[in-house]
Order: C-alpha cells, then sequence, then structure tokens
C-alpha cells in the first residue's frame, strides 16, 4: 500500500508538461496519461466530468482545484513551480 495511514503526510507530486502528465505519491509513480487527444477526450465522455461545460478538460492554462471525497483533510506546502 502506498497510501500512508490515517495522521501521517503524505507526499504527493504532479508533473505536466506539453500534456503529459505524471502523478507520483511518496516517491513511485502511479499514473501517467496524456491530455488534449482524442483518448483524453473519449475519457471525459466516459467520466463522472461528462456534463460539465463543453470545453472542460480543454485548458492549457488557469486555475487549480484541491479536492477531497468527504473525508477530513489537510494540505500543507503546495507548491507550483514552471518547468
Amino acid at each position: 500500500l502506498m497510501v500512508k495511514s490515517a495522521g501521517s503526510w503524505n507526499e504527493v507530486m504532479i508533473r505536466s508538461l506539453k500534456g503529459k502528465v505524471e502523478f507520483w505519491l511518496n516517491g513511485k509513480k502511479v499514473v501517467h496519461f496524456e491530455m488534449f487527444g482524442d483518448k483524453w477526450k473519449e475519457m471525459i465522455a466516459n467520466s463522472k466530468f461528462k456534463n460539465m461545460s463543453e470545453d472542460f478538460g480543454t485548458f492549457k492554462k488557469g486555475h487549480i482545484i484541491l479536492q477531497d471525497h468527504g473525508d477530513g483533510v489537510a494540505f500543507r506546502n503546495v507548491k507550483i513551480r514552471s518547468l
């Protein structure tokens, strides 16, 4: 199990460069995908986000959102850097 137990901090890094995205959890790459192509559009169409605005998932610049799934959550040391 890569996720640390309750009360411990997990370390996450998300790297996005020219549409190629990697998600790292506690030093291990767990997900990678490419945005903006046909497969990306298909993934959105088959997701819970399919009824969002027409341009959902198409912006290359903008804001980020930190989310939870109904449980207690805390964030610390959030940093955004240009690559």
